[in-house]
């Protein structure tokens, strides 16, 4: 058996060789409202590890890693606090990492990932509905949204803990392309 053929039956096996790929140009957002004003924000980087069958949603999967690094708050100043330890702490922890197994559908072309976010050292269930409709030449267009309460990550620390000041919900949205 050559090494090519060792390394796609380990893929085989592993289930990775099933994996389809998330094609370029996704988009990863979120809005908070601090002191009632909506702020929107996204990341620039994040990778996408994406396996998807409508016909098989005990089987897919997604893990999404994020840049924490890489988040624009629609400025320089805003982008640059949210960085900070009182708030992502990027110097310390520079991803956050979204995982779940087996999705669920909700009725048409609606389903629900229910996975865990691991950010700042703690790991919670973080539901995410996505909407998925084919396309053309067999991609699919996905988005979908999902809410978490940043407090329960120490997201928005010491003086910024203050929910009449920065809102504990913080709503997220997605945007991707797949290619079984």
């Amino acid at each position: 058996m050559t090494l090519a053929q060792i390394v796609l039956s380990t893929l085989f096996l592993t289930g990775m060789a099933h994996a389809g790929t998330v094609l370029p140009g996704g988009k990863l957002g979120f809005r908070f409202s601090q002191m009632n004003v909506p702020v929107d924000g996204q990341f620039a980087r994040f990778a996408t590890q994406l396996e998807f069958n409508p016909a098989q949603l005990a089987q897919s999967s997604v893990v999404v890693k994020v840049d924490l690094s890489s988040v624009d708050a629609g400025g320089t100043e805003a982008s640059q606090e949210l960085q900070k330890p009182a708030w992502f702490d990027s110097q310390q922890w520079a991803h956050a990492t979204f995982n779940a197994k087996g999705f669920k559908s909700v009725g048409g072309n609606r389903y629900l990932a229910q996975g865990q976010l691991q950010l700042k050292n703690k790991t919670l269930p973080l539901p995410l509905q996505f909407t998925a409709t084919p396309q053309a030449g067999g991609v699919w267009k996905i988005h979908g949204s999902g809410r978490l309460q940043r407090l329960n990550f120490a997201i928005g620390t010491g003086e910024w803990a203050d929910e009449g000041v920065v809102a504990n919900e913080v709503d997220l949205t997605f945007q991707l392309t797949y290619k079984p």
